[in-house]
């Protein structure tokens, strides 16, 4: 008997354990011996149905975090061009607001990795609160609340990727559990009918089926 690998696709063993188990449920004498690997298989294929919904997860919060991104800079957006605007900034002039807020200029914060341009936009909002002009320092409320977004869905994505990750695990733990069971029921049909019948019932096919091609 070919004992599988826990590194096979789980649609590729969960084929081979239906394939097995129909063989063996089609005899009185062996039938028994099915239930714990359908059993298992089912196990393996919730585990597998967890990865997707993690994968589903993690996707969805990397666009929500992208999606904060492009908020988070277009509150610095907003507030830069202010800062243009109260400064009389003209050409590629900068004034003192924007040396004081924008020394780098606006992609100085907007082209910062994401963890770091929340930190960054939270130093803009500190220095915003204390100017004396109201139009400048009603920026640092938006830019706060969009460095505290960004934050959060920098971490909800990141909770994502180990959720990915653990579900991964789980998986090939199932895939290994299934071929425990797949060998022990291999050892158990040995016993009951003798290795040459065993070894008819846990023949792998050459070609297992695959889906049809999607029309276009």
């Amino acid at each position: 008997m070919r004992v599988p690998s826990p590194k096979e696709s789980t649609e590729r063993l969960r084929q081979l354990s239906i394939y097995t188990a129909a063989q063996l449920q089609a005899d009185a004498e062996t039938k028994a011996l099915a239930a714990p690997l359908d059993e298992e298989r089912k196990r393996m294929e919730q585990a597998d149905v967890a990865l997707s919904a993690a994968e589903d997860s993690q996707v969805a919060q990397m666009a929500l975090r992208d999606n904060a991104d492009r908020n988070a800079d277009g509150a610095v957006r907003d507030c830069y061009l202010d800062v243009r605007q109260a400064d009389g900034s003209a050409g590629g002039k900068a004034g003192p607001k924007q040396q004081a807020y924008f020394r780098g200029g606006l992609t100085g914060i907007t082209l910062l990795s994401v963890p770091r341009q929340a930190g960054a936009m939270r130093v803009l909002a500190g220095q915003l609160a204390k100017d004396s002009d109201p139009a400048i320092a009603a920026h640092e409320a938006p830019i706060s609340a969009a460095a505290d977004a960004l934050d959060a869905a920098v971490d909800a994505y990141e909770v994502a990727i180990q959720g990915v990750s653990v579900a991964y695990g789980q998986v090939f733990a199932a895939r290994g559990d299934w071929i425990r069971v797949y060998e022990k029921t291999y050892g158990e049909l040995v016993v009951l009918v003798g290795k040459r019948a065993a070894e008819k019932y846990f023949k792998v096919p050459k070609r297992l089926p695959k889906a049809p091609p999607v029309a276009g």
